[in-house]
């Protein structure tokens, strides 16, 4: 008995017990906690929810909290005794463990018969030697992608595979990071807001967030100049990202998550990788094929019937001929491409709405409307041939004539597709994005121009003879073209007044668009 208490006041004196993923060299608690999510073990997590967390403190008044005792030791067979707590008689019943548990014993032993219940209040973090007490409720609320909301939900041990040691004294998981930077992760939990601490640089700040998985949509707008464009881009992909148990619940979850990753993140396989580039190609042919297709020289030429019209001979026999009229259409093969390219683009889009896991989320996305305006015009043009209305009768039906012609403008969109392949033009559209407040007031102003310059030169202009400047709408494009110093010289006032107003327009547009 003496010999079972020493050892165990042996195994109490371990300040800190490693954890699995302190043996990782790159401190990968991401990976870890991902993976533990992935296996979905149910001894791996405790019951919590925000509804039970309400009623905490509630419970929290009921518990009977044992701590361990310097006495208290493990016996060798079941062993029933009472402990006087103050008011209060506790009946402790210590069993042996069985073999099977060995493993389970060893841990034990070293982390103090340490058992979170599952209606803690805090959870206990040690962040670089900084203590700190988060709400379980807070977390639970949060953000579900964040690092510690899918921390708190898993049970003790497998916490300890997630965090990077465990201090006995205190009870708290060690996270060996900046505690500087966490305080705006706490903060963030605590208020919903993220503030960068003016010690930190902007670049050891993201990756400190980058780790908490923190997105950085939550950087109040005083410090939102802390985070580049590029960053943010990469968040909000991120943001964007479907996390895997989203498929849980799903049918064919397990199918679609393993489709969802292989077409929505190239870098999973190189399988993906392939298919991406593949993707590149198809786009690119069909950007090709469209421009080539419009050279004279790449074109053949059919022969349409334009009408009919009736001849009258000498001898009053009637005779109608149908009037033949050349004209140029694609060449076969492109056309051939064009449809093999549509093809590629419609199994492509249908796979990526069947893997998503929310329908409505995805066909809104700006890149996946995009995609599915790059296949419609062909559709509406088959549409259109399939009701009757070919390029014959086109001529004949100015709406149809009319509407074919916008179809066959918007096949060029699918230019943007190649977005979604390249973060430079993905960061040079959120740079717009987040400049709309800048470039509506400059839109403002420059239209305020335009109307004032353009009515002005109206009325010094309009009576002179040949003038141009027949109305004030007739005017907006010559001062638009001014205003942008473009001066293509098609147009230009007469009179000196109306070279002194556009002398005024020009200097206005320099200031406006030169900032």
């Amino acid at each position: 008995m003496m010999a079972a208490a020493q050892q165990h006041r042996k195994k109490r004196s371990l300040a800190i017990r490693k954890t699995d993923a302190m043996n990782h060299a790159e401190r990968q608690n991401g990976t870890v906690l991902d993976q533990i999510w992935m296996q979905g073990d149910p001894s791996s997590f405790l019951n919590l929810s925000p509804s039970e967390n309400q009623t905490k403190s509630e419970n929290h008044q009921n518990l009977a909290v044992i701590e361990e005792d310097e006495n208290l030791n493990y016996l060798e067979k079941d062993t029933l005794i009472e402990k006087n707590d103050g008011n209060k008689t506790l009946n402790i019943k210590l069993k042996q463990k069985p073999e099977e548990e060995k493993e389970n014993e060893r841990i034990s032993k070293q982390t103090c018969e340490f058992r979170e219940e599952e209606n803690s209040v805090v959870l206990r973090l040690n962040i670089g030697g900084v203590p700190f007490f988060v709400l379980v409720e807070a977390l639970l609320h949060a953000d579900p992608s964040t690092f510690l909301t899918k921390f708190v939900q898993l049970s003790h041990r497998a916490k300890l595979k997630v965090a990077d040691a465990f201090l006995l004294p205190e009870r708290a998981y060690y996270f060996q990071r900046s505690p500087l930077a966490f305080e705006a992760v706490f903060q963030y939990y605590a208020n919903g807001v993220v503030h960068k601490p003016p010690e930190l640089c902007p670049s050891a700040f993201s990756a400190e967030l980058e780790f908490w998985r923190v997105p950085t949509s939550y950087i109040g707008a005083c410090c939102s100049d802390s985070v580049s464009p590029l960053e943010r881009l990469l968040e909000s992909s991120k943001e964007d990202k479907v996390d895997d148990t989203s498929f849980e619940k799903l049918r064919f979850g397990q199918f679609r998550r393993r489709m969802w990753t292989f077409l929505e993140r190239p870098g999973s396989s190189m399988q993906a990788k392939v298919f991406e580039l593949s993707s590149t190609m198809f786009v690119m042919i069909s950007v090709l094929g469209l421009s080539f297709g419009t050279i004279p020289d790449f074109q053949v030429i059919e022969y349409v019937s334009s009408g009919n019209q009736t001849i009258m001979l000498p001898n009053g026999t009637e005779i109608i001929q149908e009037d033949i009229e050349p004209i140029r259409i694609e060449h076969p093969i492109f056309v051939f491409t064009e449809r093999v390219c549509i093809a590629f683009f419609t199994i492509e889009y249908l796979l990526r709405l069947f893997a998503a896991p929310r329908k409505l989320r995805f066909v809104l996305k700006p890149l996946n409307l995009v995609d599915l305006l790059a296949i419609m015009p062909f559709y509406l043009e088959l549409m259109l041939t399939l009701m009757g209305v070919d390029d014959k009768k086109l001529r004949d039906l100015r709406w149809a004539f009319l509407v074919v012609r916008i179809l066959r403008v918007l096949r060029v969109i699918r230019i943007i597709k190649l977005g979604r392949f390249s973060s430079g033009l993905q960061t040079f559209g959120m740079t717009l994005q987040r400049s709309q407040k800048q470039l509506q007031m400059m839109t403002i102003v420059l239209l305020t121009g335009v109307v004032f310059f353009s009515t002005m030169i109206y009325f010094l202009e309009k009576d002179e003879k040949g003038s141009p400047f027949t109305s004030i709408p007739a005017a907006y494009w010559w001062c638009i073209v001014t205003m942008t110093t473009v001066g293509y010289g098609d147009v230009v006032p007469a009179t000196t007044m109306g070279k002194i107003i556009a002398s005024a327009a020009i200097m206005s547009g320099v200031l406006v668009l030169g900032q």
